[in-house]
């Protein structure tokens, strides 16, 4: 996908040869990253969702690649109607459940599962009190091994955590916090990756404070280990000038930030 100045979102397709051009579609704009694209892992249908250029209803639409065409555009709305400045899509590695979540323009975080189709379920509102709306302050990740997807997000200068259940198709915690990721300043960039082996409900995050402060934190399937000292010289908020990524085999992960 291809987000221009104007707001105009180009969507591409590779056929394992060359590139076509799908559709085009009017944005809110190009500010901020308000799309995302993501695929079913067993069936390979691909989802294109994208925040729509209104701050009403629909504020997100999307189109669904079955392998040999697209669907018909499909709106999905939000209880309250304020523009969806930030989009995130993660699907569940082996399965067809994906976890879309949107940072809104008034600070509100939402989630909808989807499994599979043809719609999207399971909806909450995470938060109406997110840190920031101008940066990514939130993001999800699935544990591998129990198929629960967690979305994390700030609000001031803590960070806290619902967990989603694909199993039980319900939302088993919520408002969660904990003092081991509590980063003392307000909260700005928010990534999050989870560890790729099968047995694996590890997770982890690197978060970038408005004070150009850097924390990272660990997930091991129950709580938050402890977490090491911040680091209080990064090099600018921003933009978001950190990454994360475990490694394939060996259960190490690997964080990454630019310094002062």
């Amino acid at each position: 996908g291809i987000l221009s100045s104007d707001g105009t979102l180009t969507i591409q397709r590779w056929n394992g040869t060359s590139w076509s051009t799908e559709f085009t579609v009017t944005t809110l704009g190009s500010t901020y990253r308000g799309f995302d694209i993501a695929y079913e892992q067993i069936s390979g249908d691909c989802i294109v969702a994208w925040s729509t250029d209104s701050s009403s209803d629909p504020e997100v639409q999307f189109r669904v690649w079955n392998g040999t065409s697209w669907g018909d555009i499909t709106n999905l709305n939000f209880p309250t109607s304020s523009a969806v400045n930030w989009l995130r899509m993660e699907p569940y590695p082996g399965t067809d459940r994906i976890m879309l979540t949107v940072l809104e323009s008034l600070n509100e975080i939402y989630s909808y599962y989807w499994n599979g189709g043809p719609g999207w379920g399971n909806g909450r509102q995470n938060s109406s009190a997110s840190s920031v709306v101008d940066k990514q302050c939130y993001d999800l990740a699935w544990e591998n091994q129990t198929g629960r997807c967690m979305v994390v997000w700030g609000t001031g200068t803590e960070l806290r955590y619902d967990i989603f259940s694909s199993t039980a198709s319900a939302w088993v915690a919520t408002n969660q916090t904990d003092a081991q990721i509590n980063i003392g300043g307000i909260v700005g960039w928010l990534k999050m990756a989870s560890d790729p082996q099968s047995g694996s409900n590890r997770l982890g995050f690197t978060c970038l404070d408005t004070g150009n402060d850097w924390n990272v934190g660990i997930w091991n399937g129950a709580s938050w280990e402890t977490k090491p000292a911040e680091d209080a010289g990064v090099e600018s908020t921003v933009a978001r000038c950190s990454d994360i990524a475990w490694e394939a085999d060996s259960g190490e992960c690997l964080v990454v930030c630019t310094a002062d």
